[in-house]
């Protein structure tokens, strides 16, 4: 996944943006998941194992997983593991659009010191 000259290959670069889409995606899922929870008790428990919600969830997690052991087979993970701060952009846009939840301005401080880090630390 890295090209002749060492740098990170498209999928290598793919997978790096991929993986937090991917885990964000699931959160979602698990959101969706506690809303339908009627409890916390060992019937709701065997409910949510039935949910289709939690059950999609747990295949997105799978591929997030997948797609993260191919992109550490061509980039460092010291380098690699800062893109999982990508998570924190990405879930609360979708918790805006799907939940109705608010973005702050607390929220765009952070993601354009979480967007600056990644700068820094990959420059």
């Amino acid at each position: 996944m890295t090209d002749d000259n060492g740098s990170w290959s498209i999928l290598a670069w793919a997978g790096l943006i991929a993986t937090p889409l991917l885990i964000g995606g699931g959160q979602v899922l698990f959101k969706l998941v506690s809303m339908r929870m009627p409890a916390i008790d060992a019937a709701s428990l065997r409910l949510m194992v039935i949910d289709p919600y939690f059950i999609a969830a747990m295949i997105v997690y799978a591929t997030a997983t997948v797609s993260w052991i191919l992109v550490l087979r061509a980039v460092p993970l010291g380098a690699a593991y800062s893109f999982t701060a990508l998570g924190f952009l990405f879930v609360p846009i979708l918790s805006t659009f799907l939940f109705g939840e608010v973005l702050t301005f607390r929220y765009f401080a952070g993601a354009f010191l979480i967007m600056a880090g990644l700068s820094v630390i990959h420059s």
